[in-house]
């Protein structure tokens, strides 16, 4: 088998966003933010084991669409008829 096919935990679980952020967007969500609110999540279950990726992809997904709310709109154009 080779070794190059096989990921890393940290790396399999990981989305694009987390990734390749889009090049000068405020968006990008850090793994250890990610982690602290995975734990969160996990804590707030009862501390019951087997749903680790769920509480990681629930903690991603909260997390991007937090910051894409936080990022200012650009202001609408204006074209001439």
């Amino acid at each position: 088998m080779s070794t190059t096919a096989n990921a890393s935990s940290g790396e399999a679980r990981m989305s694009p966003m987390i990734q390749q952020p889009h090049p000068g967007s405020q968006q990008m969500v850090t793994e250890d933010e990610i982690a602290k609110r995975a734990y969160e999540l996990f804590m707030a279950r009862g501390a019951t084991h087997g749903n680790d990726v769920d509480d990681w992809l629930h903690a991603e997904s909260e997390l991007v669409r937090a910051r894409l709310m936080r990022q200012p709109k650009a202001p609408d154009r204006i074209t001439a008829a």
